[in-house]
This record gives structure tokens, C-alpha cells and sequence, in this order.
């Protein structure tokens, strides 16, 4: 297997012409504005519409943490992603429109609980708190980076707040965070040159391959596609700006189906390279049996798979430092394996 290496950050440029100049420069104070802008990228929602169909953001009130952390994962262009996982969390207090939003957001080290079986879904959240939220998602980890109860003194210093925010915030409001939420697009990823709005991949592309099977990745324009058969063995090789993906699909019509599937790709995997390394397939939360793990800076995530006329896997690959922003359980979940 061969890796260009040259994995790059994709700019969705769908979504960068959506932001006006204003947004770009993380200084709007008007939060009608804010939420206006976010709403037409499909990254907030209203709590319910108007005659005229036009949504009710209800800017003036309170957020919960529960809505709070649901603005987060749509922020993140993870809410599909969300909405397809089964995830496992230890809260008894979340309700069920709430729960993907909190396991996703809380599988990936977004948001924490309030004690060790509470969310505290429907408690107001603090300005300190959805400032933690957003800084976590740029990469920066509290109680390292910074302290959750003044997350304030870093949002200032690296320009998502301007110093409206400290420990005499009283009033936090839907408005606040849809202010925050637009400025923290253009807000560079930690220790890095990219931002929040370049790591937002939009709609993914379908590749289509036949006699194995159909795969997505993000719809990059200049994506490239590389499909190998050799009858016994097809290998299918999708290179696009951001992201690289392999498959290997063996027919059973050529090989004998294995008793214990992973136990042989963790055999390969072991070979691949002379990986000094011990890997284990587990299960995530889109039912995928899956192995992860980083090699030479290149993280990849590799996925196996059956069918009633063979088997095989999908490896997805990217830079080490990019891994956060993609979900490839989710991608592969969506594959239709022939």
C-alpha cells in the first residue's frame, strides 16, 4: 500500500461564500445576524418558525447545556454524523432528542457531565462553559491550555471574544452563542494555520466501483480514483485534497472465507510497514468493526467487512494532526459493500 503523503486541508468553499466579510473578522455584535448567517449554512436551527416559515432562534433566552451542546455538533457539520451513532454515555439526564448530540460531543472529549450519571441537560449554561466547548473543538484541552471557569482568558487572547465575557457574566444568552459560534469559524485550529470553516468538509461524494461496491469521501473537485481488478482480488484507491482511502475486497469465489476475519487483518496490519505495534479491532458507535492507529505521522483507520461473495477492508488515511476533524466510522457506515 502506498500513501502520497501528501495529504492537505480542504476549504469548503460552499460555505466560505456564505460568510460575509464581517463574519470573516470575528466582529459582529448583532446576534440577528449571527444567526442568520449560521442558519443559512445549516449550522443553527430555531426552536420553532414563524407564519412565514422563517425560523425562531428565541436569541433573548438561556440556552440549556442539552441545546447548547447540540449547536456545538451542528457547528462542527457533525450532525448527521450524530444522528447516526449509537452512542454510549453515562448520563441518565439527557432527553431523547438530546442524546446523539451529547454522546457524539461527549465521545470526543467535547463536553463532560455535571456528575458521574448527570449531564445537567436542562440547567442554563454559562458563557465559561460554551467557551470551553468551542476551545475544545479547536484542539485546546482544559485544565492544560486553560481552566473551564475562566475559558474567557483564552478566547480573548486568541481573538474569539474581545473581552465581553469574564467572571461577572451573568447573562449568556442563544444570541451570545451564535455570535461566538460564527467568530469561532474563523479561528485557527491549535498549533495550527487552519481554521474551524476549513475543516468543515460539506456534503460527501459518492465513489462507485463495480463488483465492489460504493464508498464516500468528501466531494473534493479535483478527488482521483484508482480501481484495481484482478478478478480474485479488487483494489479501489480514492485520493481526494484532505483525505485518502484504500479498499481490498476478496472474492470468495477465489478464497476461502476466514474464521475469524480480523485476526487476519490484524495479522496484515502488523506486517504492513513492520509496524512495532499490537493492534485489536473493536466496535465503534456506528456498528463498525474497526482498528485505528498512527504510523509516520499518518493516521489511519481501517474497517473490515463481509458479504455473501466475499470480504474484505477499508482503510481511510490523513494527517496525524487532522484525525479530530473526520469521521471515517461514519463514512464507512454509509458504504454499500456489494
Amino acid at each position: 500500500m502506498k500513501w502520497k503523503r501528501t495529504l492537505a486541508f480542504a476549504l469548503a468553499l460552499c460555505l466560505v461564500l456564505a460568510l460575509s466579510p464581517g463574519a470573516l473578522a470575528v466582529e459582529l455584535t448583532d446576534a440577528g445576524t449571527a444567526a442568520g448567517e449560521l442558519h443559512e449554512m445549516g449550522l443553527f436551527e430555531g426552536t420553532s418558525e414563524n407564519a412565514d416559515g422563517t425560523p425562531v432562534f428565541e436569541l433573548e433566552r438561556a440556552p440549556t447545556r442539552a441545546e447548547a451542546v447540540t449547536m456545538l455538533v451542528r457547528l462542527l457539520g457533525r450532525e448527521d454524523a450524530a444522528l447516526a451513532g449509537n452512542w454510549d454515555t453515562p448520563f441518565t439526564d439527557v432527553p431523547a432528542w438530546a442524546e446523539p448530540y451529547v454522546g457524539y460531543a461527549y465521545t470526543r472529549g467535547f463536553t463532560d457531565g455535571t456528575g458521574a450519571t448527570t449531564y445537567g441537560s436542562g440547567a442554563s449554561v454559562t458563557a465559561s462553559q460554551y467557551i470551553t466547548f468551542v476551545l475544545r473543538a479547536l484542539g485546546y484541552e482544559s485544565g492544560t491550555d486553560f481552566e473551564w471557569d475562566a475559558a474567557w482568558e483564552l478566547s480573548d487572547e486568541i481573538g474569539l471574544t474581545s473581552g465581553e465575557y469574564g467572571a461577572s457574566t451573568r447573562n449568556f444568552t442563544r444570541g451570545d452563542v451564535a455570535i461566538i459560534s460564527l467568530g469561532a469559524l474563523s479561528c485557527k485550529l491549535k498549533c495550527s494555520d487552519t481554521n474551524l470553516m476549513d475543516t468543515l468538509t460539506g456534503e460527501l461524494e459518492e465513489f462507485a466501483f463495480d463488483g465492489v461496491g460504493t464508498f464516500y469521501l468528501p466531494g473534493d473537485s479535483d478527488a482521483d480514483t484508482y480501481f484495481v481488478d484482478n478478478s480474485d482480488v479488487s483494489e479501489v484507491y480514492i485520493t481526494t485534497e484532505n483525505v485518502e482511502a484504500m479498499a481490498i475486497y476478496y472474492s470468495i469465489s477465489e478464497y476461502e472465507m476466514p474464521e475469524d476475519l480480523n485476526a487476519l487483518y490484524e495479522e496484515a496490519i502488523a506486517e504492513m510497514g513492520g509496524l512495532d505495534m499490537q493492534i485489536r479491532f473493536k466496535e465503534d458507535a456506528y456498528g463498525n468493526s474497526y482498528a485505528d492507529f498512527t504510523t509516520e505521522g499518518v493516521y489511519l483507520y481501517m474497517a473490515s467487512f463481509s458479504t455473501d461473495s466475499g470480504f474484505g477492508f477499508i482503510i481511510y488515511g490523513c494527517p496525524e494532526a487532522d484525525a479530530a476533524n473526520y469521521d471515517f466510522g461514519y463514512w464507512f457506515s454509509l458504504s454499500e459493500i456489494n
